[in-house]
């Protein structure tokens, strides 16, 4: 793989916590059912829109990529590397820097985080909320449909609420998720995971593209709740194939500066997303 020189920097590939405004939850459906709200009959459902959830039929992907690299809004940088995924739960993001050394690498594993930055012999870990696989059927959803009105282009689409009821009767119920889908097809084209009521972790999928038989992004943006964000650009990605068990070895921490997740550099909070 071609890896030009490019200045290294930290990557924010996490789910975090700062603080962010509450977004008040659509009222769900009673555990195991569905609740459509406005316009009451729509042709698509709730269980529509689970089926048709990004990562469904999924099993593995790996790609070369390059990744633009977002501060505050701007851009900070531009590199080369691959990300490879394969359920249940693993990701490796793996970004090079100068003469094709390692610049900074991501490894996912459920909820156990390793953010490790080379230039700083520097580890960073700490437990953040699984990237969901599939829509969990513990949960409550509702959904919406925009019917897109005159304007050109403008088709609608529907969004997909998930929530957790709370333990005690007659409290709140919490966000946990909205999924964006397109019209026409249907396509699941954003979503945003939500932590106490708060946007953690921002994604937006374009430029959707056959692989393995599967429809699959091209192009997906990442935003987190730091203000750093990321966009990949996936370059003939491998879906469904087999993938070295070497990829999902977690990074080796001897010899470097372990600290905790939230000492990664943040650069303020994100305002804009879902």
């Amino acid at each position: 793989m071609k890896k030009p020189f490019l200045p290294v920097m930290a990557v924010l590939f996490v789910f975090s916590c700062a603080p962010k405004a509450v977004e008040r939850p659509v009222p769900p459906a009673h555990p195991g059912q569905s609740a459509v709200i406005a316009p009451a009959q729509v042709a698509v459902t709730v269980e529509t829109l689970k089926s048709a959830f990004i990562l469904n039929g999924v099993d593995a992907l790996m790609s070369e990529i390059t990744a633009e690299v977002i501060r505050n809004g701007v851009p900070a940088g531009v590199f080369e590397g691959i990300l490879v995924y394969k359920r249940p739960g693993f990701l490796r993001l793996r970004l090079f820097g100068p003469l094709g050394i390692t610049a900074a690498e991501v490894f996912l594993r459920g909820n156990a985080l390793q953010v490790y930055i080379p230039v700083k012999n520097t580890l960073y870990e700490g437990e953040v909320p699984a990237m969901p696989e599939t829509l969990p059927e513990d949960l409550l959803y509702a959904m919406e449909q925009d019917e897109g009105g005159y304007e050109p282009l403008r088709q609608g689409g529907y969004t997909l609420y998930s929530f957790r009821q709370a333990p005690d009767a007659g409290a709140p119920v919490e966000l946990k998720g909205k999924y964006i889908y397109g019209k026409n097809p249907l396509l699941n084209t954003a979503l945003a995971l939500y932590r106490d009521g708060k946007k953690t972790f921002g994604f937006s999928f374009e430029d959707f593209q056959e692989a393995g038989g599967k429809v699959i992004p091209a192009t997906i943006k990442v935003s987190t709740a730091y203000g750093i964000g990321m966009n990949l650009r996936l370059i003939e990605p491998s879906v469904n194939n087999e993938i070295g068990e070497e990829f999902f070895e977690p990074i080796d921490r001897e010899g470097l500066d372990v600290r905790p997740l939230r000492e990664l550099p943040s650069a303020g909070t994100n305002r804009g997303g879902l």
